[in-house]
């Protein structure tokens, strides 16, 4: 299975039986059928390469069962469902467990939990909750989990259903569906990805979505396996895959205001009506505190890197992404800073692990404090970390910043295990001069850093630089 897993650390031992470690010297391949559009839980990227957070866990489960997955190239979601009926496909690495499909598939444990929401249009009907929904038109992705769950529990809404996550939001948009559901970060990067901005993240719903993994019949000892895998996968590593591919933004309608629970009762039923109100209205706005206190959590959880609480990869690009838009329409200059700690590994070989955390930790703070508020800064991976200089930042700010920051990694750091000693390495591209895409100019700084290491390390090397002395 071509994947690149970086959020999951070298795989630990797990505890096979030996009929277990023969089932899979039988098996060594297992064909699987995925949702090629599914982000970012399960996709195909630009690439080609299966991707999302059910790809990492089949990737730690390659490398600490020794098998191989193999992808069933398919159309649709509902093909690939189709050919697992048939037999004809080993496993679905991205599917919910209800009912329903209990009675006709084996099922691993859930590895994963994601919320469903409800999507409105700012210029339309407002759903405040999902008993708002009665009666009313909504969207839903034929195939999906969350078809049974409405049907089952809310036949009282009229289902509209539709081929892909896209198509159902292009529907609410157009004034054509009163409201979309599905799962939270798939509604929201296909908010962002269509550009739908009319439309807002209006509810939760109460249909909390388990994805598991299902496995057919004859390979029936395969589920028990994977579940041994999940289980020794830690929370550290779970929040890293989270935190890889989750980034959600949600525009939240809900208020108290906007709910309204009863009209004015009977003058002889007041007393009690009014204390099953007060009860009513007290645990309800006791959900919405507790809705909004997970919301907050988990949208912290996956826009943040959990040792230096940096913003992550994704959020560093969705900032950096409208910084640019920005810069574009005022002419602005900005500059990329791509930055590698010289001799991060050593310590961290040297001294553990522990030791290596706290010194990105401790790195980290150094590097916030060599920057303005107005920019930048994310762990980009790894040893490395990145800046992005905004507010028209010319060659000098780039330079005097770079500098600052090679002075302040240089300083002695204060560890558990001793003083230790690193360096940093920097590449930096600038925009509209290098590129005005932000991926192409990330890449130039990073092969700008690289420069700058093979000359020696703890410097900085512009990428223009470089063209100019090879056009000598």
């Amino acid at each position: 299975m071509a994947n690149e897993t970086t959020a999951i650390s070298a795989p630990s031992k797990i505890s096979l039986s030996d009929e277990e470690k023969r089932w899979l010297d039988l098996h060594s391949e297992i064909i699987i059928g995925i949702d090629q559009h599914w982000y970012p839980y399960e996709f195909v990227d630009n690439e080609g390469a299966y991707s999302g957070i059910s790809a990492d866990y089949l990737s730690v489960a390659e490398q600490k069962l020794g098998i191989k997955f193999r992808i069933r190239q398919t159309q649709s979601w509902l093909e690939a469902f189709d050919l697992f009926k048939q037999n004809e496909i080993d496993l679905l690495p991205g599917i919910i467990a209800t009912e329903s499909r209990r009675k006709e598939f084996l099922f691993t444990t859930s590895y994963f939990t994601t919320p469903t929401v409800i999507v409105s249009n700012k210029k339309g009907f407002y759903a405040s909750s999902i008993d708002s929904l009665s009666e009313r038109t909504v969207a839903l992705v034929k195939g999906f989990a969350i078809v049974e769950y409405i049907q089952n529990n809310k036949p009282d809404i009229n289902l509209k259903l539709v081929k892909s996550i896209e198509e159902g939001l292009s529907l609410v948009d157009q004034g054509k569906a009163d409201a979309y559901i599905g799962a939270i970060a798939g509604v929201n990067s296909n908010i962002i990805r269509g550009d739908f901005q009319q439309l807002i993240i209006s509810a939760f719903t109460p249909f909390d979505l388990k994805v598991s993994m299902a496995v057919k019949d004859e390979l029936a000892p395969l589920a028990p396996i994977l579940n041994k895998v999940f289980e020794s996968i830690g929370n550290r590593e779970r929040t890293a895959i989270t935190n890889t591919w989750l980034s959600v933004k949600v525009e939240k309608g809900i208020s108290f205001n906007n709910i309204v629970l009863w009209g004015t009762p009977p003058f002889l039923l007041l007393s009690i009506i009014v204390f099953i109100i007060f009860r009513l209205n007290k645990g309800l706005k006791a959900e919405i505190i507790r809705r909004k206190h997970v919301e907050k959590k988990l949208k912290r959880q996956a826009q943040h890197d959990p040792l230096t609480d940096l913003p992550n990869r994704r959020l560093f690009k969705e900032l950096a992404y409208f910084s640019l838009a920005k810069a574009q329409r005022d002419a602005e200059k900005h500059a990329i800073l791509f930055i590698d700690i010289d001799g991060f590994k050593k310590v961290n070989d040297e001294s553990g692990h522990q030791s290596g955390d706290i010194l990105l930790q401790q790195i980290s703070h150094r590097l916030k404090n060599c920057i303005r508020d107005s920019d930048i800064i994310a762990r980009y991976g790894g040893d490395e970390f990145i800046v992005l200089l905004n507010n028209d930042a010319h060659r000098e700010l780039s330079e005097k910043v770079a500098n600052k920051i090679i002075k302040v990694i240089n300083e002695p750091f204060e560890l558990g295990s001793g003083t230790k000693q690193v360096g940093a390495s920097i590449g930096i591209s600038t925009f509209p001069d290098d590129g005005k895409e932000l991926e192409s100019l990330i890449r130039l700084a990073d092969k700008a850093m690289y420069i700058a290491k093979s000359k020696g390390k703890n410097h900085y090397k512009f990428h223009s630089s470089l063209l100019e002395k090879s056009s000598f």
